[in-house]
């Protein structure tokens, strides 16, 4: 089993404990016993909970946390925490988590397969996947989380797999764990050995806004699918608790539930089988078991098993046989037989639309599994079918559902097991000029789910937010939202232009510039100026990520989004992401190319509008003439009140966003340039200056001591660019820009720009052939060269003599890297 993890340290640090604060899970984290503590005698915890409960640590020894479910961590629980040696335990009030307590390494990953697919598909592809936690490393046990919407109760699936006695305790179970539960992110496992997120990716490094958001109706789909999984692996469920009752009871193999799209599908996917592959007996009856129901327990195709089975060392045609005929109930059939037979090479998408028989009182339909007209009409009406990837989409909420997904959901129209008499099967055999099959999927606030693109059908998986924006709304009915912005941002003309890009962005356009809010104080209620918006777009339509998102190729960022803030901005420091960011921050282009896990490059229309948020001065290197971000600098200090201040001011926010929202619909934009330059602003101006101070201090530098690359009285701009030191460089990405700053400091060292020349070659370094010279000194004797056609030729002697003495001295000078201090090659030298 492999998991690609990066185990943490033995002991959680307080650091660690601050980054999930920080990340929006401080009113979940909990102080967890860690293994090996000693209790207090005075405590009640049977020592078999030491390592996985709630608990505080008293002179005495450890006690349990009490009321733990309601317990909510401050600041300064989190250092307490820490020194105790506490692992770092999440309440689940607003999580839902599901344990995989599962020991066989093939049915957990299949499970947690079952938990990625259903999860992307309600996060419409807006969110990372759920972060997966392991234990003891060498089991497949794991947990996946998300978030929901409403607090959910916790559910249990205890089973037994195949072979295993009905008269011992389950060794198997997937668990939801939700409100009234917690489970352990960060510490020791009872193995002593660290609990560890694959590819270290935790929930701290994700947020709580970067979970996968669950309605109580995604739960229910999700939990049936679990079960449906562990029914395909031949699960015999002990007990179900909690939610819906799972159906993984065994049903008689003649039930056409179980069935193959027809028997020569079912015996082509067997003999496709290896039976000497088999690695043991259990998995000879499970093929044996499934055969038998995927044919209907019809003795017709015996012979076809029994061929197929004597392949098995040691089987004999009187085993094989009373293999056959013990199985008279099972929980497996074609869903389990084809699923093996694909991870043989077998592709049992082919059986999709074989002929079936005609059922009782048809002429050829889809036999007794096949849904009358009204279920037909219905699936045409509500989903449409989104070839390129292979994806149906609920015309009502957005969602994409593979066809296994929709088949589960639809049940009642088709067996799910059976691949042509399920839904989706359906479906597909519909006549072209009824299935609702589309070329594109677009995202355009404002318009219906049906629209045509460059002559293409598309579905448009935008809908409109939860709320109904109030209207006739006054500044007094908004006052407390009001007080804040005023709070935050007291210069009016920064705290119009940010009302304005509100209204802008919640009535359905998209503003050619991004929005900075930064402070240097942390939590004084950034997020709580934007939250109106939020609530107001609804979480289909904004996203909140991480920063460090914008270093990996993927960009689900910009995808389905109205609006996007990047939380925590301090740093970029690869031209890329500029280059990256310029495109999407302004329209043209009218659609970007979106980089999706797991699937191919899609276009995009180009319609996200961006916040960033930051508490770092320098976070963006902002070029001079910077037309694409506005600067609001907070400089007050978090609000004396503190939580007692916050905490109401955040649920007023939550219940009254319908009254901002109506206010911003009402203002006034029509002096409000959403298409042109951002406004300047002091803090903008100095993030800008904050960039170019080091490129300044080096070239003032380098130009004073004659070091590379001025160690020449001529240079050509480029090359100078190019040898930047990654120290001054800074965050500062593009050539223009550093040229830029460094053509301040030469013109007050009395340096002239020559203009621009072809070069006649390609310059080593830069690439280029032509480039902009200039006089670093000698300014008047370069001039007249320059008029007399030698400043060229002139660059380069000295260029060659720059090398050369690098060379000589073991530095890099106009040739290489490294400096030539004092040691400038003098132009006049070229004119003896």
């Amino acid at each position: 089993m492999t998991t690609q993890c990066v185990s943490p340290a033995v002991s959680v640090s307080e650091q660690t404990f601050l980054n999930y604060a920080a990340s929006g899970f401080m009113d979940s984290i909990l102080p967890i016993i860690p293994p090996g503590a000693k209790l207090s005698p005075t405590s009640n915890l049977p020592p078999e909970n030491i390592g996985k409960v709630p608990g505080r640590k008293t002179p005495s020894g450890w006690v349990g946390l009490g009321d733990w479910v309601n317990h909510r961590s401050t600041q300064s629980d989190l250092s307490r925490f820490a020194a105790w040696g506490a692992g770092l335990g999440l309440n689940c009030h607003n999580l839902v988590a599901f344990d995989i307590d599962v020991l066989d390494d093939a049915l957990a990953a299949a499970l947690e397969r079952a938990v990625l697919e259903y999860a992307e598909a309600y996060g419409m592809g807006l969110f990372p996947a759920p972060p997966v936690r392991f234990g003891n490393p060498d089991v497949a046990k794991r947990l996946l989380l998300a978030r929901t919407t409403t607090p959910t109760p916790k559910r249990r699936l205890a089973f037994r797999l195949p072979g295993e006695s009905p008269d011992e305790k389950p060794k198997h179970a997937v668990e939801l764990l939700g409100h009234g539960q917690q489970f352990i992110a960060e510490g020791l496992h009872k193995s002593g050995k660290p609990y560890h997120w694959r590819d270290d990716i935790s929930p701290a490094s994700l947020t709580s806004d970067g979970l996968v958001p669950l309605a109580p109706g995604d739960i229910e789909e999700l939990w049936a699918a679990i079960g449906s999984v562990v029914d395909m692996f031949g699960g015999e469920v002990s007990s179900s608790s909690g939610g819906s009752a799972s159906t993984l009871e065994r049903v008689p193999v003649i039930d056409g539930a179980l069935r193959a799209p027809s028997p020569d599908a079912a015996v082509r996917a067997l003999k496709s089988i290896p039976c000497e592959s088999i690695s043991d007996y259990e998995g000879f009856y499970q093929l044996v078991a499934s055969f038998k129901a995927s044919v209907g327990g019809d003795e017709e195709f015996y012979p076809d098993l029994e061929e197929w089975a004597l392949g098995w060392p040691d089987n004999d045609p009187d085993t094989v046989r009373e293999k056959w005929d013990s199985f008279r109930e099972t929980s497996l059939g074609w869903g389990y037989l084809s699923k093996t037979a694909d991870e043989h090479g077998y592709c049992s998408a082919q059986d999709d639309f074989e002929p079936v028989e005609t059922g009782p009182g048809g002429s050829g339909g889809a036999g007794e599994d096949a849904a009358d007209g009204s279920a037909i009409d219905m699936l045409v009406r509500r989903y449409a079918y989104f070839e390129f990837d292979e994806r149906f989409i609920d015309l009502e909420t957005g969602a994409m559902l593979t066809d296994g997904m929709l088949n589960k959901r639809h049940s009642n129209i088709g067996s799910f097991a059976s691949k042509a008499n399920s839904a989706s099967g359906q479906y597909h055999r519909l006549p072209a000029a009824v299935r609702n099959y589309v070329q594109r999927i677009t995202y355009r606030p404002g318009q219906g789910p049906m629209l045509t693109e460059d002559g293409e059908r598309a579905v448009n998986l935008w809908r409109p937010g939860p709320l109904r924006a109030a209207v006739g709304v006054s500044d007094a009915d908004i006052k407390p939202w009001l007080d804040l912005a005023e709070y935050l941002v007291p210069d009016q003309m920064e705290r119009d232009t940010i009302m304005d890009w509100m209204a802008c962005v919640l009535g359905g356009s998209k503003p050619n510039w991004a929005v900075v809010l930064g402070s240097d104080a942390f939590g004084v209620g950034k997020g709580l100026l934007i939250r109106p918006l939020q609530n107001a777009l609804g979480q289909r339509n904004y996203q909140t990520v991480p920063a460090k998102s914008l270093e990996s190729r993927f960009n689900t960022w910009a995808w389905c989004s109205q609006l996007t803030v990047f939380e925590e901005i301090h740093s970029f420091e690869r031209k890329g992401i500029y280059d990256m960011l310029k495109q999407h921050i302004t329209a043209p282009p009218d659609y970007v190319e979106i980089e999706r896990k797991g699937r191919d490059p899609i276009q995009h229309p180009n319609v996200t509008s961006f916040i960033f948020l930051t508490n770092h001065r320098d976070a963006l290197a902002l070029e001079d003439g910077d037309r694409r971000y506005f600067v609001s600098w907070i400089e007050k200090p978090s609000h004396p009140d503190g939580k007692d201040y916050y905490k109401p001011l955040a649920d007023w926010i939550d219940a009254n966003s319908h009254l901002v929202a109506g206010w911003l619909r009402q203002r006034d934009l029509s002096r409000f340039n959403a298409q042109g330059a951002a406004p300047v602003t002091a803090a903008k101006l100095e993030m800008t200056e904050e960039a170019a101070s080091s490129i300044k201090s080096w070239a003032d530098s380098c130009i004073r001591n004659g070091a590379a690359p001025f160690d020449t009285d001529l240079i050509v701009m480029s090359d100078v660019a190019a040898q930047c030191p990654d120290w001054a460089r800074g965050k500062t990405t593009t050539a223009k820009s550093i040229s830029m700053t460094v053509s301040h400091v030469l013109r007050k060292h009395g340096a002239k720009k020559m203009g621009e020349f072809k070069l006649g070659r390609e310059h080593p370094r830069s690439g280029q052939r032509q480039g902009v010279l200039w006089a670093v000194r000698r300014v008047e004797m370069l001039k007249q060269a320059a008029d007399d056609g030698r400043v060229v030729d002139l660059y380069w002697s000295m260029w060659e003599k720059a090398k050369a003495k690098a060379l000589d001295d073991g530095d890099g000078g106009a040739g290489g890297k490294g400096a030539s201090n004092g040691r400038v090659i003098d132009a006049s030298d070229e004119f003896d």
